[in-house]
């Protein structure tokens, strides 16, 4: 039996594809800095699409700070400046990130371990004291073969399961929390700056190096927490923007 598509699962699925077509010409450079975008009728791939399903696609891109919307006046295009830019409110792949702006990446990973949580981990996991062992994954995101970010991943073992552990090494986890039946849907993130000399990586930037640091709770939709990950990113190649309003 076919299995049909409610209107509202259409409807987003649209949605997305208009907002990565939108980003794609965007950063491929098809309007200046400072263009109005066209009307939301010449965004849509046919006169039939609403405004309701289209509208999202510049809400989302303003998220990423491709866009500024001026009510009443329309969408523009924002100045992108020269690192890879990346909004904070959204929960990312830095690997898409980075590839979305024009740029190869590559993600090096080091050996996948299990190990006991420390207390702190534990704590902020909400790990019970019988089922206390993390998988420790670590990796490098290379920009055109040059390190930009670093990322420290903590997953408890008794939610993600060992066919979840026995897939890591490779891709984006965000897919393969997906993969799995998770789905990370908020996280709680404390920002800073700070060296970190203690970064031993190949090609990793001089211990003077400025680092934006993430420090990352991400949670289903219930509040379980699904990882705690600390990421690094090289001051100067991430530029992060926040949308406030009020």
């Amino acid at each position: 039996m076919a299995r049909s598509t409610s209107p509202l699962g259409a409807r987003t699925s649209l949605s997305e594809r208009l907002t990565q077509d939108l980003n794609q010409r965007i950063l491929a450079g098809e309007w200046d800095p400072g263009s109005r975008l066209p009307c939301e009728a010449e965004r849509a791939p046919t006169s039939a699409v609403s405004g309701v399903t289209v509208r999202p696609a510049p809400q989302a891109l303003e998220v990423r700070g491709l866009v500024r919307i001026r009510h009443g006046a329309g969408s523009f295009v924002q100045e992108l400046g020269d690192g890879i830019l990346a909004g904070l409110p959204q929960l990312r792949s830095i690997s898409e990130t980075i590839r979305e702006l024009g740029h190869d990446p590559e993600v090096v990973w080091r050996p996948v371990i299990e190990r006991e949580a420390t207390d702190e981990e534990a704590s902020r996991l909400d790990l019970e004291e019988e089922a206390r062992t993390v998988i420790h994954l670590e990796r490098a995101f290379l920009a055109d073969g040059e390190p930009v970010a670093f990322s420290i991943d903590r997953i408890p073992l008794m939610r993600a399961g060992p066919r979840f552990r026995e897939a890591l090494g490779a891709g984006s986890m965000f897919r393969l929390f997906e993969e799995h039946g998770l789905q990370p849907t908020r996280a709680v993130a404390a920002i800073h700056a700070e060296h970190e000399p203690d970064l031993a990586w190949p090609g990793t930037p001089p211990a003077s190096t400025l680092f934006v640091v993430l420090d990352q709770l991400h949670e289903d939709s219930k509040g379980v927490p699904l990882a705690l990950s600390r990421s690094y990113f090289v001051e100067g190649r991430f530029q992060f923007r926040v949308l406030r309003a009020r």
